[in-house]
């Protein structure tokens, strides 16, 4: 993918400048048959436009897409022109995901069981107050390829990485009432996990 601006690695002082493009799959041992051919336009699962690739690793690529179906039900109008049908008020935001492709030859081991623990993540305890720190999955499904069946899952999009927030304070380093917010928060979703869905975090 070609990069349209600096991006610096955090703690290295080295900087990937905007030329020229890298395209990051040309790597050595990539294996272009295990993944979804996603192109710009593609519709996943008759709802998710795919617009433009987020990232990759060995086992997915990550989309950003734009959610094609009326997403608030309880806001949709009549349409006149084809009846049965209803539509979203015309000023209502577009809605945007980010959608995880797992390559086809994880499908029925890695995915799946990736699948089993955002399910197990979600649906444990959600009045546990660690629950909705944590961004579980609003879909998945199946898709399709000439290669073989990609398992998906969609999430609402994150912000910024704390490495890019960290440069936005004086001297790259956090105010302690920030950093202490954040670090309550990360324990609290630590506990979730461990207490409520017997999974350990070893990232």
């Amino acid at each position: 993918l070609g990069r349209k601006s600096r991006t610096s690695f955090h703690g290295t002082g080295l900087e990937l400048p905007p030329e020229p493009k890298i395209e990051e799959e040309k790597v050595p041992g990539f294996k272009p048959s295990a993944y979804f051919p996603v192109k710009p336009g593609h519709i996943f699962n008759d709802r998710y436009e795919a617009l433009t690739k987020l990232g990759w690793g060995v086992s997915s690529t990550v989309w950003l897409v734009r959610d094609l179906q009326q997403y608030a039900a309880h806001l949709l109008i009549p349409t006149v022109l084809m009846p049965g049908h209803t539509t979203r008020w015309k000023w209502l935001p577009e809605r945007y995901l980010t959608l995880k492709i797992g390559t086809c030859d994880y499908a029925e081991g890695h995915e799946s069981h990736e699948l089993n623990m955002e399910q197990c993540i979600r649906d444990s305890n959600p009045k546990h107050p660690g629950h909705p720190l944590l961004r579980t999955f609003v879909d998945s499904f199946e898709e399709k390829s000439p290669n073989g069946t990609h398992i998906c899952l969609a999430y609402e999009p994150l912000r910024e990485p704390l490495t890019l927030l960290q440069g936005r304070f004086q001297n790259d380093r956090f105010p302690l009432d920030i950093l202490k917010g954040y670090i309550k928060c990360l324990l609290m979703g630590l506990d979730y996990l461990h207490s409520e869905c017997k999974i350990i975090h070893t990232g």
